[in-house]
């Protein structure tokens, strides 16, 4: 169990290092950038994670894709986990400040999107409404763990389908 936990716990760590960094010292970046650069570093840190797990299989269950994909999903788990604690960590301790910029430029695309004065103004109440669920650091590492735990189930398939079972002569 430790050799499929470990590398997705290890590429969570890494994942949250690169979430800190980019979110504390990428103000220079514009917050699209920043989402990019975000998800890339997600799917090439749990494919890296997945495809050590995967192919360290027991020769038992390597021809299987079920077991496989299991073990590809809880390296994933490990790797969610993980970054949802170290963002968590990261909006309560290190970036107090983050949530609220982050708000502040969710209201400035919210203006930006909206074509007429009354327009802008319905998206303002209803940005208003969500201001709890974006200003509350739980829900946005939970946010952060879905992330990766999604895009973990759908590189899971791509990872362990792509990876062919070695055969022994």
């Amino acid at each position: 169990m430790q050799g499929v936990l470990l590398p997705g716990a290890m590429a969570g760590f890494v994942l949250g290092v690169a979430f800190i960094v980019l979110h504390t010292a990428g103000d220079a970046l514009s917050y699209g950038t920043q989402e990019i650069l975000g998800i890339a570093a997600i799917v090439v840190a749990i494919c890296a994670a997945q495809v050590f797990v995967v192919s360290r299989q027991p020769a038992t269950i390597a021809k299987e894709f079920l077991p496989r994909y299991f073990a590809a999903v809880l390296s994933a788990v490990a790797a969610a986990v993980v970054y949802g604690i170290t963002t968590w960590l990261h909006f309560t301790v290190i970036d107090t400040n983050y949530l609220s910029r982050f708000y502040a430029q969710y209201l400035e695309r919210v203006r930006a999107k909206a074509t007429t004065p009354e327009e802008s103004e319905q998206l303002i109440v209803a940005a208003e409404r969500m201001k709890d669920f974006v200003m509350d650091p739980l829900s946005q590492a939970m946010v952060q763990f879905g992330t990766v735990l999604m895009l973990g189930l759908l590189t899971g398939v791509i990872v362990t389908a792509l990876m062919k079972p070695k055969t022994r002569a």
